[in-house]
Formats: C-alpha cells, sequence, structure tokens
C-alpha cells in the first residue's frame, strides 16, 4: 500500500508574476473573484460586503456551476475567464477575493485555494474568509473575515498593506511554482520505481 502524500496548489510564476508601483500609485477600490461560482462560495457574504463598501467595485469572474443571485450596484457578474488572460485581469485590482462558505463541511481540510496563490503572485492583496485551514496556512499573506462586516474590513486591510514585500513574495511563489512541484513528483515516482521489485 502506497503511503498518501498531499501538496498544495502551485502558481506558473513566469506567467503571473507581477510587482505592481503600489508605492507611487494609489491602489483601485477594487476586488476580483477568479475561480468558480459552486456552492462553496458565500454568496450572501459577498453581497453584503459589497453593500458595506459601496465605492468599491467587485468583479466576479467565472462559471456558473450552481446558481448565481449576487444583485448589489458595485457587483459586477462576469462570465469564465481563459487562463491565459487571468494575470493581466488581476494586475488591475488591488484585493482578491477567496469568499469560501465557512460552514462548508466538504472544505474543512482545505488550506491553499489556487486563486491564492495567483492573487499573491499578481501582487494583489488578498481577503479571505477562516473556511477550513485557511488562516492557518495563508496567514502571513491574507486577511481575514468571516461576516460581512469583518471580510469588508479584511478587504480594506488588504488594500492598505500593499505592496508586499516582492523579495519573500517571489521566494515563496517560487517555491511553490509548478515547476518545484514536478520536480517532487519526479523524485517521489522515481524512488518508488526503485523501491519496487516489479521494476527489477
Amino acid at each position: 500500500k502506497l503511503p498518501k502524500v498531499v501538496h498544495p496548489n502551485c502558481v506558473d510564476v513566469n506567467a503571473f508574476f507581477r510587482n505592481p508601483d503600489w508605492s507611487k500609485n494609489d491602489p483601485p477600490k477594487k476586488a476580483v473573484f477568479v475561480g468558480s461560482f459552486e456552492r462553496r462560495i458565500d454568496q450572501q457574504l459577498m453581497v453584503s460586503t459589497a453593500n458595506l463598501l459601496p465605492n468599491w467595485t467587485f468583479n466576479l469572474y467565472g462559471p456558473h456551476c450552481h446558481r448565481v443571485n449576487m444583485q448589489a450596484k458595485n457587483i459586477k457578474l462576469l462570465g469564465h475567464l481563459p487562463h491565459y488572460q487571468v494575470p493581466d485581469i488581476l494586475s488591475k485590482f488591488s484585493v482578491g477575493l477567496i469568499p469560501i462558505r465557512v460552514d462548508d463541511p466538504e472544505m474543512r481540510f482545505l488550506e491553499s485555494p489556487l486563486k491564492f496563490y495567483e492573487y499573491l503572485a499578481a501582487g494583489i492583496g488578498i481577503a479571505a474568509t477562516r473556511a477550513g485551514k485557511m488562516e492557518k496556512t495563508l496567514g502571513a499573506w491574507a486577511k481575514f473575515g468571516d461576516s460581512p462586516e469583518e471580510f469588508a474590513k479584511a478587504i480594506i486591510d488588504a488594500r492598505a498593506g500593499l505592496p508586499h514585500d516582492t523579495d519573500k513574495r517571489r521566494s515563496f511563489c517560487e517555491r511553490h511554482s509548478w515547476d518545484r512541484l514536478i520536480d517532487k513528483f519526479d523524485a517521489a515516482i522515481s524512488q518508488m520505481i526503485r523501491k519496487n521489485p516489479l521494476f527489477d
């Protein structure tokens, strides 16, 4: 019986890494979500938060895998975004959103969604709920809130915290690049082959 090995999501550093000059330019009051609208997305949290931040724009990209009903004057529901366009789209925003429902039992083991790495590599702030283990694993880079008031504050604080330390951010993203992950898989498979008598 083979042991279970779990690896986190990763990011294409070459495609996504950006260094927005937030130190000279005031980050826009624009938040973005890129993903898919599944049951795990807290739609009511997004609507209530948007209403608390009327001077912000919320652009939400993704296919509708579940019924979507998010009506607020400052929410723009946009469709699927081709992956090659994501890096440039993210660079136009100051905060990336991870509004996962904290009461979703399937998310209790969630640690680091793919969009976290892409938001970070794009150089934008991150606002997330405390679903699963995200606060523990993403705490150095993201701001957290579960209620509309907390989530709104997380968005404001994420914008205020820009720019991230570029060297630390690049180092983190490079450690979590797809190239590094492929190298780990290659090493693990090679080790299994060497230890398995079937391959002798």
